[in-house]
C-alpha cells in the first residue's frame, strides 16, 4: 500500500508535466477537412490617407494599427477596425529629447493596455502611451551595433506580458518593458539575446503556440522556434527547432491547431508535418496578390494585401466542427 501511495503522486506529476510540455503534433492537422476561408467582399481596411504605401498592421482588441513605408509620409494610423474610424495618427511628437518623428519604414508594431511599440528600419523601437498617444521613450540607439542596447535594422516584434521580442537582421533580443516610463531613450538593455542567425532583411511574423515561439524567415525559407519562458538579465535564447520550407513564408498564425502561412508566391498554405510539407489553402472568392502578415481572431482570418494597400478579412466556414481560433 505504501508503494501505491508513493507512486500515485509521481504518476500525477509525470502526467501534468507531459501535458504542459507536449510538443505540437502535426498528426492533428485537419484544415482542409474541417473548414474553409471565404473572402469578405464587403470589408477592406485602407489607411488614411489612402496614399499610404502599406507596410504592416497589427490587431489589438478593437483597434488596428497600420504602418506606412512611403518616404513622404512615414507614420502609423490607429483605427477602429469594426467601424474603420480613424482614432489617431502618429508621425511626429515632442518629448524629453526634443522634437522627433517617425523617419524610417515601419516594419512592425505591437500594443497592450499600456504601451504602443513601433519598430522602424532604422534600428529603433518608438514607445507611446496607449491612452494619450504621448511619446514615452525609444528602445535602441539608432545605430547598427551588437551591444545589448543596440539593434541591427528591425524586422518583427512579439509582445508577451512585459517581454518584448525583437528580431533584427541578424539576431533575436528580448527587452523587459515593465519600467519604460523611467528609461532614458536608447538606454534599455536586452535581458536575453540569441546567437547570430542567418541574415534576413524581410518582414518577420511571430506567434506563440503550444508554449513555443515561432517566427518566419523569408530569406532562408524557414520557420524557427524555441521554448518560451520568462527571461532574466544575461540569459541566452536557444533557438532549437527549424522547419525548412519550399516557399518563402511572410505571415504565420494558427487555426484549429493547424499552422497557416502566407508566402511570397502569393498563396496561403497549411503545414502538414514537421518536415515542412505544405498544402495549398485557397481562399474562396479572392484573387491572390502580394501578401503580408496574417492573424486569426474571433473566428475571422485577417491578411494584408500589400499590392492593393489594404487589410482584408475572411469568414471562417466550418465543414464539420465549429472552428476555434488561437
Amino acid at each position: 500500500m505504501k508503494h501505491v501511495i508513493f507512486i500515485l503522486p509521481f504518476l500525477l506529476f509525470i502526467a501534468c508535466k507531459s501535458k504542459e510540455e507536449a510538443p505540437y503534433d502535426f498528426k492533428e492537422y485537419h484544415a482542409q477537412q474541417d473548414y474553409q476561408f471565404e473572402f469578405d467582399h464587403s470589408y477592406k481596411m485602407f489607411s488614411e490617407p489612402t496614399s499610404y504605401d502599406f507596410a504592416s498592421y497589427y490587431l489589438f482588441e478593437n483597434k488596428m494599427l497600420i504602418g506606412n513605408r512611403s518616404k513622404t509620409n512615414f507614420g502609423v494610423d490607429i483605427q477602429e477596425y469594426t467601424t474603420k474610424r480613424l482614432i489617431h495618427h502618429i508621425d511626429r511628437w515632442e518629448g524629453a529629447e526634443g522634437k522627433d518623428s517617425i523617419n524610417a519604414v515601419v516594419k512592425d508594431m505591437a500594443m497592450n493596455e499600456k504601451y504602443i511599440f513601433i519598430l522602424q528600419e532604422n534600428s529603433q523601437v518608438e514607445v507611446f502611451d496607449t491612452n494619450n498617444y504621448g511619446h514615452i521613450t525609444t528602445i535602441g540607439t539608432g545605430k547598427w551595433n551588437y551591444t545589448r542596447q543596440g539593434l541591427v535594422g528591425g524586422n518583427g516584434l512579439l509582445l508577451i506580458e512585459n517581454q518584448l521580442f525583437v528580431r533584427d537582421r541578424e539576431k533575436l533580443s528580448v527587452f523587459d518593458v515593465s519600467q519604460l516610463d523611467k528609461m532614458k531613450a536608447g538606454s534599455l538593455t536586452s535581458m536575453a539575446i540569441s546567437s547570430t542567425l542567418p541574415q534576413n532583411n524581410f518582414i518577420v511574423q511571430f506567434m506563440k503556440f503550444h508554449d513555443r515561439i515561432y517566427f518566419t524567415d523569408v530569406a532562408n525559407k524557414a520557420i524557427y522556434s524555441f521554448a518560451y519562458h520568462k527571461y532574466h538579465q544575461g540569459d541566452q535564447i536557444h533557438i532549437d527547432k527549424r522547419i525548412s520550407l519550399t516557399v518563402e513564408a511572410y505571415g504565420i498564425c494558427t487555426m484549429n491547431q493547424d499552422i497557416i502561412i502566407s508566402s511570397k508566391d502569393r498563396k496561403f498554405y497549411t503545414i502538414t508535418d514537421a518536415s515542412g510539407s505544405i498544402e495549398n489553402f485557397p481562399i474562396v472568392g479572392y484573387s491572390n496578390r502580394d501578401l503580408g502578415r496574417i492573424f486569426c481572431k474571433n473566428n475571422t482570418f485577417w491578411f494584408s494585401d500589400t499590392s492593393r494597400n489594404y487589410v482584408a478579412r475572411c469568414n471562417i466556414k466550418s465543414r464539420q466542427t465549429e472552428a476555434v481560433s488561437q
